[in-house]
């Protein structure tokens, strides 16, 4: 398997084009000025030699003192070659009583503010100008809007952000100025209301989907491809690509529906999740299809007529299926239910199926779902497989004490697997 560094991928639908690996310059900023120098030199030789042509930035890094080397940097290349991303959302102001500590020549006479107004974001991305002596920037990104740095004030941040920086960012990409606008922080849930709220191009999650951390998956990713940002595309050298849903799917993006329209989309949507999933509640249609709750409750308020409470509490389900009664509980058999099983993934909340003292075996974290053995619709143990020599042998976990019939009907089900993928049953 190979991996080519400075191939290069389109961000959005804009005409700006960002090699595979990129360059962080968060440590430009704490390099001591000894050595900085050099590093940053070097640095910057490496990546012209491997290929990478994407370098991030941002004025928080260093407290602007990232941006300085990375533009001294960039001076011996041909500007239009590479690609240069900063963010938006701290502001530096002079200060002689609370000066910022810096790792180059001791403190730096500025206090940091955080600052997303309209008038603030195009100062910002002046001041940035400057210290990378550009005369552009590539891609701008809405910088650290989240509890992590903003605490209790992310409510009033958020709408300061959306209605100056986003306008402020919307508007220099309108003229040209800058090619794309995004959002960049620590955590995914966040950037599904910038995606819902607002035009973007680009996302930068960091640290958020990694080999340990897989939780960006179920609903995240999903969001951007639904949204015409990037879906799977073809695979290339042995790896899943991603790709412009109009590229890879010959088509334009669907135009938002409105009104009528929209409404009548959400009912229909309520009415197949119900069919394939019900009994349900709102939360669980929200989070299996990824809509904001008041659109859920909208889609299940529409079909009223053709719902029945099922099960106590907000569930749901349709009272067509319902008309004969529940099915008896001996109809669900035991089973041994891959990893992921839609089974386990249609719903908000999993305890009607997983009981609660077992959840973390089921569902570890870092957006995993082991496979688990069910007996009546519950899961009594999570179950693996392994494959040698022609055979399969199968493990099951319990969480407890199963009964002798059940453990002979989920033999029975080891026995099946085995004979679907032509292997012998090791015992």
């Amino acid at each position: 398997m190979t991996f080519d560094a400075a191939e290069r991928n389109r961000v959005g639908t804009r005409d700006v084009l960002v090699s595979r690996l990129g360059i962080g310059t968060s440590p430009f900023g704490t390099l001591v000025a000894a050595q900085g120098d050099e590093v940053v030199a070097a640095t910057m030789e490496a990546a012209a030699a491997a290929g990478p042509r994407y370098f991030d930035t941002a004025p928080f890094y260093g407290y602007g003192l990232a941006q300085h080397p990375l533009g001294q940097g960039l001076r011996g290349t041909v500007r239009d070659e590479v690609v240069l991303s900063t963010k938006v959302g701290r502001l530096f102001k002079p200060s002689l009583t609370s000066p910022l500590p810096a790792t180059r020549g001791g403190e730096r006479p500025f206090a940091m503010v955080y600052d997303y107004t309209y008038d603030a974001t195009l100062r910002s991305i002046e001041d940035s100008l400057l210290r990378l002596d550009s005369g552009r920037i590539d891609i701008a990104l809405i910088h650290d809007v989240n509890r992590r740095w903003q605490g209790d004030q992310l409510e009033a941040r958020y709408r300061e952000a959306m209605a100056g920086a986003y306008s402020a960012l919307d508007a220099l990409r309108a003229q040209g100025v800058i090619k794309a606008i995004g959002v960049g922080v620590n955590d995914w849930e966040i950037l599904l209301r910038f995606a819902a709220d607002g035009d973007f191009d680009c996302f930068m999650l960091a640290g958020r989907y990694t080999l340990l951390d897989h939780s960006a998956i179920d609903r995240f990713l999903p969001e951007c491809a639904r949204r015409g940002i990037a879906v799977h595309g073809p695979m290339a050298a042995g790896e899943q690509r991603f790709a412009l849903a109009r590229d890879w799917l010959g088509a334009v993006p669907a135009v938002p529906l409105a009104g009528a329209a929209r409404e009548r989309a959400l009912a229909e949507l309520a009415r197949r999740y119900l069919a394939a999933h019900g009994p349900a509640t709102a939360a669980d249609l929200a989070t299996w299809a990824g809509l904001p709750l008041r659109d859920a409750r909208a889609g299940l308020a529409a079909i009223a007529s053709q719902v029945v409470v099922a099960g106590g509490g907000e569930f749901v389900d349709l009272a067509a299926r319902r008309d004969g009664g529940d099915p008896p509980a001996a109809a669900l058999e035991p089973r041994l239910l891959p990893a992921f099983d839609p089974y386990l993934l249609g719903w908000k909340d999993r305890r009607f199926a997983v009981p609660a003292a077992h959840a973390k075996r089921v569902y570890p974290g870092g957006g995993m779902l082991r496979a688990v053995a069910t007996a009546d619709g519950r899961a009594v143990g999570t179950w693996s497989a392994r494959r040698r020599d022609g055979r399969l042998a199968v493990a099951v976990e319990p969480f407890g004490r199963i009964p002798a019939a059940v453990r002979a009907a989920l033999a029975a089900e080891a026995a099946d697997v085995a004979r679907f993928e032509g292997l012998e049953l090791a015992i």
